[in-house]
């Protein structure tokens, strides 16, 4: 700001000095350059780990098939039907009906101890079904996470298994929104959490594989009867990862 004073009669101009304008962010003169913040930067889903088994972030502008593993192992998951659709922050892939999307049986697919998946539901889940998130079937110790209809409607229950028992926690998934399922074995207890809380645990996990029939995504995997997948996820999986260690 510049300031006037009467001085004997006749006005005299004060200005600032610089010292006082740097104090004084908001009062830069007009030719001052505007400071811009970098954003923070964008962490990858997929970024380095050793542990980090199997890594989907979808963020790749094209879902080639097969898809390429992002996490260590060398693995690909053939699909079909499935398409990309933007998200805040990368990609998601969208799945319908007809959609398929699964890992062969793979022996290196072993000692999963963490299963973490970003999903949205785009439909509601009829009372007495449930949709597939991921799916090893007939393998022991198997890996799985489903998402059911609820005994109130409008309600849901999560259905997590690592390498022991179906553990099943009561919750409510909102229509449109992504939100993160995650399954962990730690000290022989599964346990099940969504955005970070936990939601229950149960005795008896042990570390998983997928071995035997191989993992759907987005479905229930009925590989090891020889039938195809059924019970699809209506919705989008914005990424999905599996550790041999807890994250």
């Amino acid at each position: 700001m510049i300031a006037a004073a009467w001085l004997g009669g006749c006005y005299a101009t004060i200005t600032p000095s610089n010292e006082e304008l740097m104090a004084r962010p908001d009062a830069l003169p007009p030719d001052a350059e505007p400071v811009t913040l970098d954003a923070p930067p964008v962490l990858s889903a997929c970024a380095p780990d050793s542990t980090l088994s199997v890594c989907l972030s979808f963020d790749q502008p094209q879902l080639t098939s097969p898809y390429a593993n992002e996490g260590v192992l060398p693995l690909g998951a053939q699909h079909a039907n499935v398409t990309r659709t933007s998200i805040e922050g990368g990609g998601a892939a969208l799945f319908g009906a007809t959609s398929t999307m699964a890992f062969a049986p793979n022996t290196q697919l072993v000692n999963i101890v963490a299963i973490d998946a970003q999903i949205r539901l785009d439909a509601e889940i009829a009372v007495g079904a449930r949709m597939g998130i991921i799916d090893a079937d007939n393998t022991t110790p198997g890996m799985s996470l489903f998402v059911y209809a609820g005994a109130v409607a409008g309600t849901h229950r999560v259905r997590c298994t690592v390498g022991g028992p179906d553990l099943f926690v009561d919750t409510t998934i909102s229509l449109g929104v992504f939100t993160v399922l995650r399954c962990t074995c730690e000290a022989g207890m599964v346990t099940a959490y969504r955005d970070g809380v936990k939601l229950g645990e149960l005795a008896g996990c042990a570390p998983a594989s997928g071995t035997t029939a191989g993992l759907q995504i987005g479905q229930n995997s009925r590989a090891g009867s020889s039938l195809p997948p059924n019970e699809p996820l209506i919705g989008a999986i914005g990424r999905l990862r599996l550790w041999t260690a807890l994250p």
